[in-house]
């Protein structure tokens, strides 16, 4: 399960729409850490379609504390 884990994402790329900041494999095949940027949900959901068989999904949206406080307030004054 592990070689083939390394040979599936071997030849899979990121969908249209990401820009990958880095990706790490950890030693607990199959499990990869990887920090992107996109501007929509859409890629994110098809990479969760295209791996959810394989591996659990789990993202975590995250932002620099530079841009943090604009999208909170924009929330806030809904």
């Amino acid at each position: 399960e592990r070689m083939a884990a390394f040979g599936r994402r071997a030849e899979w790329f990121y969908p249209e729409g990401i820009n990958v900041v880095g990706e790490w494999w950890t030693s607990k095949a199959p499990q990869i850490v990887t920090i992107f940027e996109t501007d929509s949900y859409d890629p994110i959901l098809a990479i969760s379609v295209e791996w959810s068989d394989f591996m659990e999904i789990c993202v975590s949206p995250a932002t620099t504390p530079e841009q943090g406080p604009a999208p909170a307030a924009k929330f806030a004054l809904r």
